[in-house]
């Protein structure tokens, strides 16, 4: 008998992900290879972008994707915390929010509430205030600003509208997603059905923010921080104190009427920033006499990669702030802001000992004035565009049978039922 070889373990290939070969040149049949989720989002995102690359010419930020691929999953990222403050301003705010005039409040703010910044209006061009808002003037005069009907609680518990009528503006066949409601955005690209001139006009706007908060991560010192590349806007019109809106006390202190509770942004790419333009339409005649103001507190893991999960023996002593906003400023929440801020919910108490879950919060404090507030943002494309939606509909009609003929939803058609 000849001597049996033994069989050792079998030499598997690396396979290339733009080749679908081994780096030798060879193949490798029906070899499967676990990919990371990142590099599985990376194929998926390929093979869209190959399989029609018409439908996806204008979204520029999806071509980037594919073509400069993200190699290291976010997930694997080592998350940072806010810094905690003394005890001596927590007495203190006890009594309300920290604000501007009170000592501690620039120490506050450097320490408890990194990735927050807002910018005056001379950081822009007259220009730019004005074509704003006309824009988003415009949107309201074509009756586009609407009141939602969302759930708070959860999907089946009871239906509430919202303080502020909202729109979205944002690429092609995008949506966004929250308290149980989708909205569908009115295009920015030229020459697709359902834009105008305002929608395009806040379009090439957006282009501006972007540049401005890659700029501000740029100079905030970190080494890594995520996408700033904007795919849509979510416009809100907030009514002032005493008018046809009853608003509600802000939670914490009663003090102050809210219109955009505490709640944190969901649906969003994790480490995303957000960047939100913002000016006050006077009254008629009246001047504008009360501003406007953002309350900010703390509140780990409301977001992002890690949302929900407690973060064990992590002592924090962070006083809730509030800022006034100055007229047409822009202010920023950068890369993980998100993950730690919170717009919504009853937070009782500022100070957590033990295994903590964190928020950033943040909440808007009404002024004297109409104010609008477009919050750009860098939504989730996969399964959150209409196209993604459209296709869903018809796996299912397939699925049961029914004549294609008959019950085929056309693309264009629909899209143009939509936007009329």
């Amino acid at each position: 008998m000849g001597k049996v070889k033994k069989r050792g373990k079998p030499q598997v290939k690396a396979l290339s992900l733009t080749t679908g070969v081994s780096p030798s040149g060879e193949g490798i049949g029906n070899l499967q290879l676990k990919l990371t989720k990142q590099e599985k989002r990376n194929l998926k995102k390929k093979e869209r972008l190959l399989a029609d690359p018409g439908r996806y010419s204008n979204h520029t930020r999806l071509i980037e994707e594919v073509v400069n691929p993200v190699t290291t999953s976010v997930y694997k990222r080592i998350p940072t915390y806010p810094k905690s403050f003394s005890m001596a301003a927590s007495s203190v705010a006890q009594q309300g929010f920290i604000e501007a005039h009170n000592k501690y409040f620039k120490r506050i703010l450097e320490n408890c509430y990194q990735g927050f910044a807002i910018e005056q209006s001379d950081k822009f061009s007259r220009e730019f205030h004005e074509k704003f808002q006309r824009a988003l003037k415009g949107l309201e005069s074509m009756g586009l600003y609407q009141f939602d009907l969302t759930q708070p609680a959860g999907l089946g518990t009871k239906v509430a509208r919202t303080f502020v009528t909202r729109c979205i503006v944002g690429e092609p066949g995008i949506t966004y997603k929250y308290l149980g409601l989708r909205m569908f955005a009115f295009p920015w690209t030229p020459g697709t059905t359902g834009s105008n001139e305002f929608t395009i006009a806040i379009g090439e706007l957006n282009k501006q923010l972007i540049i401005r908060s890659n700029k501000l991560n740029e100079q905030s010192g970190k080494s890594q921080y995520g996408s700033s590349n904007f795919n849509l806007t979510l416009i809100n019109r907030c009514f002032p104190e005493n008018e046809e809106v009853a608003l509600k006390n802000e939670p914490m202190f009663e003090k102050d009427k809210l219109t955009v509770s505490w709640h944190a942004d969901s649906c969003l790419d994790h480490f995303s920033s957000i960047a939100v333009y913002h000016f006050n339409e006077p009254n008629g005649l009246h001047k504008i006499t009360k501003p406007w103001r953002i309350a900010l507190r703390v509140q780990v893991n409301a977001e992002g990669p890690q949302q929900g999960k407690v973060v064990p023996d992590l002592e924090l002593d962070c006083p809730p702030i509030a800022l006034s906003l100055p007229e047409e400023c822009c202010y920023y929440l950068l890369d993980d802001f998100n993950h730690h801020h919170q717009h919504a919910g009853t937070f009782t108490c500022f100070k957590c000992f033990g295994a903590v879950s964190i928020q950033f919060s943040v909440t808007v404090l009404a002024g004297g004035s109409h104010r609008f507030a477009s919050t750009h943002r860098v939504s989730r494309r996969e399964g959150h565009t209409y196209h993604y939606l459209h296709q869903k509909i018809q796996n299912v009609l397939q699925e049961v049978s029914f004549n294609r003929q008959y019950y085929e939803l056309p693309l264009t058609c629909t899209l143009e039922t939509y936007c009329r």
